[in-house]
């Protein structure tokens, strides 16, 4: 047999393989419609899938996809056997929850009638002026939602929507997922630039419609209308201090503290990374306003808490606070899940987050000086 006729049969084998493992019995299909929240058919929506790994990594930069016909109906053909995230894409329009989870599509499976409701953006603008109505650019607008109660107190997430910059103009505006309810509250965050460390005054966080305290801020009805604003600020510069102190226990390297503000019936979530703990242990927190706050440790860009201290803060700075470490314990499990429907697609990712039931604890203790108080535990 010559040797190129050999070099054809192997070719001719490897594009038998490769069609084998692409064979439509081996691939999935879904299909479905798009629809508003009356379920009325929404059509020239663009829906996509893109595979993901088993973290939820994605495993391709491109979409699969399809464009919604005049009917809202689309179909998604020829896809691999894997974990899936689906989105949606139509002008004025956000997809309502559940699905921005990822869906798992098994091998020659056949998905139908698979309803997608998209709503109608709600859109916040307004403008953010200094203490002499300046526009102030560059400050930071977070949307917050009450996620959850525990123990009696409210939390804050303020992971509800993407946060915003205002322009030069001191204006900014963004849009609100519909398929969150509200109300939805306003925080606002001035650049470092902003601040006046020569006179210990600065400007901190402030809720809407001004207020620094978040349980005065006051929640935004976005079922009202479609289009919301002259949502003003004015930030006024605070009095401000430090909080200096050392961390102490056998723990890893790369540590950091986040202060979050307590306000008794309230909490907000912090996305702060906090600052970094000196290789001596040392820490210095600047800016904080007069108040209670809980104090966390953790690795930096880790979720693992490490330890944590309720400090309450005068009119002036406190040195010397120590904040006891302590490493992480591991629980290990599984998670199962029975869909009460069989054309219900599985969401195999699901988050796992314990509480403390007595809250986050601090290090008992007497009062360390004039400026701290021991106090009970705080949910964190």
């Amino acid at each position: 047999m010559k040797f190129s006729t050999l070099i054809a049969i192997a070719l001719f084998a490897a594009s038998a393989l490769a069609q084998q493992s692409t064979e439509p019995a081996t691939l999935a299909t879904v299909e479905g419609i798009t629809v508003d929240a009356n379920h009325n058919p929404l059509p020239g929506t663009w829906v996509g899938l893109r595979r993901q790994g088993p973290q939820g990594q994605p495993l391709q930069d491109d979409w699969q996809e399809a464009t919604s016909d005049a009917g809202g109906k689309f179909s998604i053909h020829n896809l691999p056997p894997g974990l899936y995230r689906l989105r949606t894409e139509r002008a004025g329009y956000v997809s309502i929850q559940p699905f921005q989870a990822p869906m798992t599509l098994a091998a020659g499976q056949h998905v139908t009638n698979l309803t997608v409701e998209l709503g109608p953006v709600t859109q916040l603008s307004g403008k953010v002026t200094d203490e002499n109505g300046d526009p102030m650019p560059n400050v930071t607008v977070r949307p917050m939602l009450a996620v959850n109660e525990v123990n009696g107190r409210l939390r804050y997430g303020n992971f509800a929507g993407e946060p915003v910059v205002t322009n030069p103009e001191g204006k900014y505006q963004f849009t609100v997922d519909p398929g969150l309810s509200g109300p939805w509250y306003l925080s606002f965050i001035a650049p470092p630039s902003a601040t006046a460390e020569q006179s210990q005054r600065r400007y901190v966080t402030t809720y809407y419609p001004g207020v620094l305290d978040l349980t005065q801020a006051y929640g935004i009805d976005t079922t009202t209308a479609q289009q919301l604003p002259g949502l003003n600020v004015r930030l006024q510069p605070t009095a401000v201090y430090h909080v200096r102190g050392k961390i102490t226990g056998e723990l890893p390297p790369d540590l950091s503290v986040a202060a979050m503000q307590e306000t008794g019936d309230a909490l907000a979530l912090s996305t702060d990374t906090g600052q970094r703990v000196h290789p001596d242990g040392t820490f210095d927190i600047p800016g904080l306003i007069p108040g209670t706050w809980t104090f966390i440790l953790r690795q930096t860009n880790k979720r693992e808490f490490l330890g944590s201290r309720v400090i309450r803060i005068g009119d002036r700075d406190l040195e010397d606070i120590t904040i006891q470490g302590q490493l992480p314990a591991d629980l290990a499990g599984s998670v199962t899940t029975i869909p009460a429907n069989p054309q219900q697609i599985p969401q195999p990712a699901t988050l796992v987050r314990l509480t403390p039931i007595g809250g986050v604890h601090h290090p008992s203790g007497a009062e360390v000086d004039a400026g701290i108080e021991s106090l009970p535990p705080v949910e964190g």
